[in-house]
């Protein structure tokens, strides 16, 4: 029996130290420092850098996105827990020809 809860705290204590480190901000770079070349990934980020981001609040919380191309189909993409809009900007660039693309 006492084994159990020693695993039980022990279990406890990993997700502790998870929530903590998620916490701890990430650092961000800027590309164009880490990546100086001048090339085609560098151009169309550029090019997606200038793309207006939209805002909209939704129960109090403030959302940025970029919406581009027209079509009656639309492409939603979600980034995960860090990721950011830019993720996706070659995938934008592709898909906004013939969709809608947020």
């Amino acid at each position: 029996m006492k084994k159990i809860s020693t695993i039980k705290k022990m279990i406890l204590l990993v997700i502790l130290v998870l929530l903590l480190i998620y916490q701890i901000p990430a650092s961000q770079k800027d590309f164009f420092k880490t990546y100086p070349k001048n090339d085609y990934a560098a151009t169309t980020l550029k090019d997606f850098y200038n793309k207006k981001t939209k805002t909209v609040v939704v129960n109090d919380i403030t959302w940025h996105y970029v919406s581009s191309g027209n079509s009656d189909k639309t492409i939603l993409f979600l980034h995960g827990m860090g990721g950011a809009y830019d993720l996706w900007w070659q995938q934008v660039r592709a898909f906004e020809k013939n969709y809608k693309v947020i």
